[in-house]
C-alpha cells in the first residue's frame, strides 16, 4: 500500500511514462489505420495524465508533510525562531545523551546557543528517508549546516528522528545526532 501511495501521490514519473507510452502507440496505430474510434482514446491518455497530476498536487501525504516539517524547522534555525522551532517538538521530545537525555526545553536552549555561536547561514537538506508505521514514523536526514564562526564553513549532519502524529499534525518525539558521532552528546559549547 505504501508503494502504491508513493507511486500515486508523491512520485507519478511511473505513470507518466505508461500513459505516454501508450499515447505513441495509439498514435501509431491510429497513424497506420486511420480508424476514428482511436482518436477518443488518444484523448482519453493526456485526460488519465492530467487526473494523475490533480491527484499528486491535490493530496499531501504524511511523507510530504513531515518533509514539510523538516524545511520550515530548518528555516526557523537559520532565523534565529526557536518559538517556530519549538512548535514542531511535541512535549515530550528528548534527545539521548549518553546513558541519559535531554528535554525539549533544554534541547531548544543548546540550541540557541550553538545558533548564536556559530551563526547559522544555511541548512540544506540533502536526503530525506521517512518510514512511517501508523501514527509514528522515523526519519534520516542528512544535511549540511553552512556556518559563519566556526572552524570550517559547513559541516555534515546526520540525523536520526521520530515523530508521532498528534491531532493530525506531526510532531517530533526524539532527535538523535546519528554522524558525526562526535556531536552526539549534545554538549554546550
Amino acid at each position: 500500500m505504501d508503494t502504491l501511495k508513493s507511486v500515486l501521490f508523491e512520485n507519478p514519473l511511473a505513470i507518466y511514462v505508461v500513459l505516454a507510452l501508450a499515447e505513441v502507440v495509439l498514435a501509431w496505430m491510429w497513424y497506420t489505420r486511420r480508424d476514428r474510434r482511436l482518436v477518443r482514446w488518444l484523448l482519453v491518455v493526456p485526460a488519465a495524465g492530467l487526473v494523475v497530476a490533480l491527484t499528486a498536487w491535490l493530496v499531501v501525504t504524511d511523507r510530504e508533510k513531515i518533509e514539510r516539517n523538516l524545511k520550515d524547522m530548518a528555516a526557523a534555525v537559520v532565523a534565529g525562531d526557536f518559538d517556530k522551532l519549538g512548535s514542531h517538538l511535541d512535549a515530550s521530545c528528548y534527545a539521548p545523551v549518553g546513558a541519559s537525555s535531554i528535554g525539549r526545553q533544554e534541547l531548544l536552549d543548546r540550541g540557541r546557543e550553538v545558533v548564536r555561536l556559530h551563526h547559522v547561514r544555511q541548512i540544506k537538506l540533502e536526503s530525506i528517508d521517512t518510514a512511517i508505521a501508523g501514527p509514528n514514523a522515523s526519519t534520516l536526514l542528512n544535511t549540511r549546516i553552512y556556518l559563519s564562526n566556526f572552524i570550517t564553513d559547513s559541516i555534515s549532519i546526520t540525523w536520526k528522528m521520530q515523530w508521532g502524529k498528534r491531532d493530525g499534525q506531526w510532531r517530533l518525539t526524539a532527535v538523535q545526532i546519528d554522524k558525526p558521532a562526535m556531536l552526539a552528546d549534545f554538549r554546550s559549547p
